[in-house]
Order: structure tokens, then sequence, then C-alpha cells
């Protein structure tokens, strides 16, 4: 994944842009997910996924490795 743009996504964060938006294309996506919340976990920040989909906010969760969603 591009460390340029999780870096630059956690300084709008850092700064704190009241909203983000990002798109990636749907084959790196599960890729962009799984860096996001692995950075959030290791700034011990919660991360959140809104979809368009169902128009629900979802956490986003790393547990062993894997990327999980909590409704």
């Amino acid at each position: 994944m591009n460390s340029g743009l999780i870096k630059e996504l956690f300084n709008l964060i850092h700064l704190k842009n009241p909203l983000i938006a990002l798109e990636s294309p749907l084959p790196e996506r599960v890729r962009l997910l799984t860096s996001i919340a692995t950075e959030c976990n290791a700034q011990e920040m919660t991360c959140y996924l809104w979809t368009l989909e169902d128009d629900q906010l979802h956490q986003l969760q790393i547990n062993e490795g894997e990327l999980t969603l909590q409704p």
C-alpha cells in the first residue's frame, strides 16, 4: 500500500479535519482498509467505515492480522 497516502491521511486526521473521504479501486480496497485499520490500531484510534450501500457506520478492526467490520 502507498505509505505516502496513509501518512497524508493521518496528517489530515491529526489536523482535526472533521470529514475525510477516500475512494479506491475495488481490487485495492481491502489492502487500503487494512492499512488504515492497522495504523489506527497502532495509534490507539477507533476507525470507522461508512458505506453507501447500507448507509451505516461500521467499525474497522484488525483481529489476528485479518480485517473485520463490526456494526
